[in-house]
């Protein structure tokens, strides 16, 4: 059992470098910080081979319409909070499976 969760912390740890080294191909700027919400943009744009000047571009349209003032529910705040749900729950799932649990 140690052993397995030995080996579930190195899956994750290694998921999490490979996310990381996709992150930092991406030049966002001094001025940006990289968000989990973005974090989550870039990682599925890169998967499906998208440019990074397409992923600024969609990114910035993105968080312009999700900023608009006549929002109340679905705006930026409910996108990072959506994104953390989903992370949580696919390191949840990648735990899970890796211990057979």
């Amino acid at each position: 059992r140690a052993h397995a969760c030995a080996y579930a912390v190195a899956q994750v740890k290694h998921a999490l470098a490979e996310l990381q080294s996709r992150l930092s191909v991406v030049n966002w700027g001094p001025e940006s910080l990289m968000t989990p919400a973005r974090s989550a943009w870039v990682s599925a744009c890169t998967g499906f081979g998208v440019p990074s000047e397409g992923m600024r571009r969609w990114w910035k349209q993105i968080t312009k319409a999700y900023s608009e003032t006549q929002r109340h529910y679905h705006t930026m705040n409910h996108v990072r909070q959506m994104v953390d749900n989903i992370m949580l729950w696919a390191i949840w799932g990648m735990l899970k499976t890796l211990l057979h649990v």
